[in-house]
């Protein structure tokens, strides 16, 4: 277990490093520095209220969890069905930084187990260090 366990991120497809799926546990964890910004922007459809939410945000599954979050607490609030949007960049290795999720997806509505590839972009090689 503790040999395979490591190696699970060879059986994901696309760039592991940047939709870090595997990532955590295996053996190249060291192998990257990632840093990044996100801007989540909250809607309520029925009467068109907009909220802005800023955090610092590398990792696709953080993400996703803080727009459930956020999708909860404006429920709470008295602001049910509200559509949860985020603007997230990111920058693997020092490149320059570029979309992490693709912007017009609603998170509320992605469930944790969906495909991450419908709604995290792939990361696309530009200018390597």
């Amino acid at each position: 277990m503790q040999f395979l366990l490591p190696l699970r991120h060879l059986l994901y497809p696309g760039d592991v490093l940047w939709t870090e799926e595997g990532f955590r546990f295996s053996w190249n964890v060291m192998l990257m520095e990632k840093d990044g910004m996100a801007g989540f922007r909250v809607s309520e459809p029925s009467t068109g209220k907009r909220w802005v939410v800023s955090m610092m945000a590398t990792q696709p599954d953080m993400l996703l969890t803080f727009a459930h979050y956020l999708a909860r607490d404006f429920a709470e609030r008295g602001y049910p069905g509200v559509e949860v949007r985020v603007d997230a960049f990111a920058s693997l290795n020092g490149r320059p930084r570029q979309r992490l999720v693709d912007p017009a997806v609603n998170l509320a509505t992605v469930g944790p187990w969906d495909d991450i590839h419908g709604w995290v972009r792939p990361f696309r090689e530009v200018n390597p260090p």
